[in-house]
C-alpha cells in the first residue's frame, strides 16, 4: 500500500514540471501570436486580412485533420482555398463574401457529382471547415474595417483579447482540474472543467 502511494506521489511530482513546461511553451507561442496579430491590427485592414487568411488556413487544416481521424475525407484543396479567400474577400464589397460562399458550394457539389467515392459526410465537412474558420474569422476583418484608424484597431484587439483570456482560463482550469472528457475521439485533451473555466 505504501509503495503504491509512493509511486503515485512520484508520478505526480514528475507530471508537475511537465505541465509547467507545457504551459510555458504554450504561453510563449500565444504571446508571439498575439503580438504579431496586434501589430497587424494596428497597421491596418490589409495586414489584418492577410494575417487572418493565414490563420484561417491553419485552423481549417486542423479541423480537417480532426475529421480525418473520425473517418471523413474532406476535399482539402477546395476547403483550404475557401478558408483563405473568405477573409480576403471581406476587404471588398459584401457581395464578394457571398460570391465566395456560392463558388465553394458549387465547387463542392461538382466534386460530389463527379467523384463516385465521395460521401455526403465528406461534402458536409468540406463545406463546414472553411465556414467555421475563414468565414467566421472574416468578421475580424469586417470589424477592423468598420471603424477607421486607432479606434477600429482597439475595438478589434478588445474582442480578440476576450477570446484569448477565455482560452487561457480553459487551458489552466482544464489542465489542473480536468477529469471529464468532452469529445475524446476528436479532441482528447478538452474537458468539461476547462469549458467551465473558459
Amino acid at each position: 500500500m505504501q509503495q503504491a502511494r509512493d509511486a503515485s506521489s512520484s508520478a505526480d511530482s514528475k507530471a508537475a514540471p511537465s505541465r509547467l513546461h507545457s504551459f510555458i511553451v504554450r504561453a510563449g507561442f500565444g504571446i508571439a501570436y498575439a503580438a504579431i496579430f496586434i501589430a497587424c491590427l494596428l497597421l491596418g485592414v490589409v495586414p489584418t486580412a492577410a494575417f487572418v487568411a493565414v490563420m484561417s488556413w491553419f485552423c481549417c487544416f486542423e479541423f480537417y485533420r480532426m475529421m480525418r481521424l473520425d473517418g471523413k475525407v474532406p476535399n482539402e484543396i477546395l476547403g483550404l482555398t475557401a478558408a483563405v479567400l473568405f477573409p480576403l474577400s471581406a476587404l471588398g464589397e459584401s457581395v464578394l463574401l457571398t460570391a465566395t460562399l456560392f463558388i465553394l458550394i458549387l465547387s463542392v457539389g461538382m466534386w460530389y457529382l463527379y467523384s463516385p467515392r465521395t460521401r455526403i459526410a465528406d461534402v458536409a465537412v468540406t463545406i463546414f471547415g472553411p465556414l467555421y474558420t475563414g468565414f467566421m474569422l472574416s468578421a475580424i476583418v469586417l470589424t477592423r474595417a468598420s471603424i477607421p484608424g486607432l479606434a477600429g484597431a482597439l475595438l478589434s484587439i478588445g474582442i480578440c483579447a476576450s477570446l484569448w483570456v477565455s482560452d487561457s482560463f480553459a487551458y489552466m482550469v482544464g489542465s489542473r482540474f480536468g477529469k471529464h472528457k468532452m469529445a475524446p475521439k476528436i479532441s482528447p485533451n478538452k474537458t468539461w472543467e476547462g469549458f467551465a473555466g473558459s
